[in-house]
C-alpha cells in the first residue's frame, strides 16, 4: 500500500483546509508550516532540523526538501538558478534539469514555482528516493508526500482493483500505481510541471539497468571498487550531517556493519545504536562490532502496541504501510531514537547492500517478469495460488491482472535482456516494500543511506556482473573495510555459518525454488496453528468486512474462507495484509464518510 512521511505538500485550485493540515501531525515534535499564495498553497511538515532548503525572489521561490551530498550548498543554489534563467528565457532546461538530477546524489525533492507565468516545476532524484503522490483533474493540482493530505480534497474516494491486488498479493503496488484510482505516485527522475497547455507528468531521467560492466574486471578488482564507492560515499554523507545525531544502526547482518565500519574509520564521533526489534533481539552481535572498536553501544529498547486501536491510528498515520504487524513493531523504534537526543538525528542504516548480496542471476525458465513473481521464492514470497485467491476475493479474472503485467512491463522495463529487466524488477522492489520502514523512519528522524548513493546504485545494478552478486562478494567486501567486522570473525546473527554457494544454487534452480517453498509452507503452516495469532487475525478481519460497507461492496466473503484456509506464510505476512488493508479502509470509511464510493 502507498506511503509516504513528512515533506512538501502543495496545493494549486483548491483553498487549504485546516483538516488536512491537522493530519500531517503526526507527533507533538512535527511542525506543520504553511506558505499561501493567491495562486497556490504549499505545506511543510516535520521535525525540528528535518533538512530543507528555501529561496525566494520577486520571480520565483524554490523549495528543496531532503539532502544533496555531493554538493555544497552554494553549487546546488547556482544549478537551480541556472535551471529557473533557463526556464524563464526559453532555453534547454529540460537539458540541464537532466544534468542537475543525474549529478545530484541524495534524497531530495525540488519544487519551483514562477510567479509571473503562474506556473511551475516539481521533480526528484534520480532514485525516486523521497517518493510523492499527485492527482490531477481540471485546474486542480494536488502533489503531496502523503497520501491522506490529497484525500481532503477529494469530490468521491474510489479503490483501483489493481492496486488493491498488486498490495495484497505482492505486498507494493508496481509503478505509478496506488490502491486509489486517480491518485498516482512519482517515479524515480519525474518531472510534474504545468502551463498554458496544461498539467504533465513524465519521466525526466529514466533509469536503464542494462549491465555495463568495467572492461578485464576480475571479482577482486569489483570488490575494491565497491569499497572505494562505499567508502566516498560515507564521507559525503557525514560532512553534510554535521549538525545531526549521528546514529549508525546497527543489527545482527552484513549491510550495517559494512556502514558502520565505514562510518567509524571516518569520524570515530559517530553513535552506535542497536534497535531491539520486533523480530529479535540482535544486539548481541553488534556488541561484538562495536567492541573491535572500542567504542560503547547505545540500546533503544522501544515500547510497542499492537492493539487494533494503537495500529489503527499507526496505520492511518502511515497511509497504510505493508501490514499492520510490522507498522505496530516498527513505528516506535525511531520515535524512541528521536527522544533520547535533545537536538535532531541522522539515522545511517544499511538500504543499499541487497543489490549486492541478492542473487539476480538469469535463470533460463524466467521468460517473463511474471515468471519471477510466480515462480521466485525469494524475495517477494509470492505464488501463483496466492495472486489467484487474491483475485477471487475481488471478483477479478487472474488472467486480467497477467495480461495487465505483461502491457505494464512491456512498456515499462525498456531493457532488451531479460536479466537485466529483473535487475530493475528487483531495484523496484527493494526500493518501494523495503523502503517503507526507510519512510516509516522519517517521520521521526532524517534517514541516511551511503549505500543508496548514485555511484553505489550504478555499480551495484548496471555494473558490476550479475554472476558476482552474491553472499560471497558482500563477504569479501567486508573484509576489504576492515577484517576484523567480517563474517569469519563475527558470524551473522541466528546463522552462525557463512553462506555458500549452495545458497545461491537453491534460489537459482526451479526444482529447489519449488520444493523449498512447498517445505517451508509446510513448516509456517505447522507454526501458525500452533499460536492464537492466526486465528485471532482472522476473526478481526471478518469483524471488519461485516462492519464496513466499503470493504463488503468490494470483496467476497466466500472467496476470502478461502484464503484464509490456504495461504500461509513466514509470521501470518499476508493474513496480517489483508486484515491491515480492512483496517485502513474502515479508518477511511469513517474520517470520510460522504465521500467512499459504493463500488462492486
Amino acid at each position: 500500500m502507498v506511503k509516504r512521511m513528512p515533506g512538501l505538500s502543495l496545493l494549486l485550485g483548491e483553498k487549504l483546509s485546516d483538516a488536512s493540515l491537522k493530519d500531517l501531525k503526526h507527533e507533538t515534535y512535527i511542525n506543520v508550516n504553511k506558505i499561501e499564495h493567491k495562486d497556490f498553497s504549499l505545506v511543510f511538515s516535520g521535525f525540528n532540523g528535518y533538512p530543507f532548503f528555501k529561496k525566494e525572489t520577486k520571480d520565483y521561490l524554490i523549495y528543496l526538501e531532503g539532502k544533496i551530498y555531493n554538493k555544497t550548498d552554494k553549487e546546488i543554489e547556482q544549478d537551480l538558478v541556472s535551471l529557473i534563467n533557463s526556464y524563464l528565457n526559453e532555453g534547454n532546461f529540460k537539458k540541464l534539469l537532466k544534468n542537475f538530477v543525474r549529478s545530484s546524489s541524495g534524497d531530495f525533492l525540488v519544487f519551483i514555482y514562477f510567479f509571473e507565468r503562474k506556473s511551475f516545476l516539481f521533480f526528484n532524484d534520480r532514485w525516486g528516493r523521497l517518493q510523492s503522490f499527485y492527482y490531477h483533474k481540471n485546474n486542480v493540482i494536488i502533489i503531496s508526500r502523503e497520501i491522506k493530505f490529497i484525500l481532503h480534497y477529494l469530490d468521491h474516494i474510489h479503490y483501483d482493483k489493481i492496486g488493491l491486488i498488486e498490495h495484497l498479493a505482492i505486498r507494493y503496488t508496481f509503478g505509478d500505481q496506488t490502491i486509489f484510482n486517480n491518485i498516482k505516485r512519482t517515479l524515480p527522475g519525474y518531472l510534474l510541471s504545468n502551463n498554458q497547455n496544461g498539467f504533465l507528468a513524465e519521466e525526466n531521467l529514466p533509469n536503464d539497468f542494462s549491465l555495463k560492466p568495467y572492461k578485464d574486471y576480475s571479482k577482486e578488482e569489483y570488490v575494491k571498487k565497491a569499497k572505494d564507492i562505499l567508502l566516498k560515499s560515507t564521507k559525503e554523507c557525514l560532512s553534510k550531517t554535521q549538525e545531526y545525531y549521528r546514529c549508525i544502526d546497527l543489527s545482527g547482518g552484513y549491510d550495517s556493519r559494512a556502514i558502520f565500519s565505514s562510518a567509524y574509520l571516518e569520524d570515530e564521533s559517530v553513535i552506535p545504536i542497536s534497535i531491539n526489534l520486533i523480530s529479535g533481539d540482535e544486539s548481541s552481535v553488534a556488541e561484538k562490532v562495536v567492541d573491535v572498536y572500542k567504542t560503547q553501544l547505545k540500546r533503544i529498547n522501544p515500547i510497542r502496541d499492537l492493539s487494533q486501536n494503537s495500529v489503527m491510528v499507526q496505520i492511518y498515520k502511515t497511509d497504510g504501510l505493508v501490514d499492520g504487524r510490522i507498522t505496530g513493531g516498527c513505528y516506535p523504534n525511531r520515535k524512541y531514537l528521536n527522544l533520547e537526543y535533545d537536538g535532531p538525528v541522522a539515522s545511517y542504516m544499511g538500504f543499499g547492500g541487497e543489490f549486492l548480496r541478492h542473487p539476480k542471476v538469469y535463470r533460463k525458465f524466467h521468460k517473463s517478469i511474471i515468471d519471477v513473481i510466480k515462480i521466485d521464492s525469494f524475495p517477494l514470497l509470492v505464488s501463483n495460488s496466492i495472486i489467484n485467491n487474491i483475485c477471487r476475493c475481488l471478483n477479478y479474472k487472474q488472467k486480467d491482472i497477467y495480461n495487465h503485467w505483461r502491457e505494464f512491463f512491456g512498456n515499462h522495463y525498456k531493457e532488451s535482456k531479460m536479466a537485466d529487466k529483473i535487475a530493475h524488477f528487483y531495484f523496484d522492489y527493494y526500493r518501494i516494500f523495503v523502503g517503507q520502514g526507510e519512510d516509516r523512519a522519517r517521520i521521526h528522524v532524517w534517514t541516511v543511506n551511503p549505500m543508496m548513493s548514485n555511484d553505489w546504485l550504478l555499480f551495484s545494478n548496471t555494473i558490476i556482473p550479475r554472476q558476482f552478486c552474491d553472499y560471497d562478494f558482500f563477504e569479501q567486501l567486508l573484509v576489504e573495510i576492515d577484517e576484523k567486522v567480517s563474517v569469519a570473525n563475527i558470524p551473522i546473527w541466528q546463522l552462525g555459518f557463512k553462506r555458500s554457494n549452495l545458497y545461491k544454487y537453491i534460489v537459482t534452480h526451479k526444482f529447489t525454488i519449488n520444493l523449498g517453498k512447498f517445505i517451508t509452507k509446510i513448516i509456517w503452516m505447522i507454526k501458525s496453528r500452533r499460536t492464537s495469532e492466526r486465528k485471532n487475525l482472522i476473526e478481526a478481519t471478518y469483524e471488519l468486512y461485516n462492519s464496513s460497507t466499503t470493504i463488503q461492496n468490494l470483496f467476497n466473503i466466500k472467496d476470502i474462507r478461502r484464503f484464509h484456509r490456504n495461504e500461509f506464510g513466514p509470521n501470518n505476512w499476508f493474513i496480517w495484509q489483508l486484515y491491515s488493508t480492512f483496517l485502513y479502509m474502515k479508518i477511511i470509511e469513517e474520517r470520510f464518510p460522504t465521500k467512499v464510493l459504493n463500488q462492486k
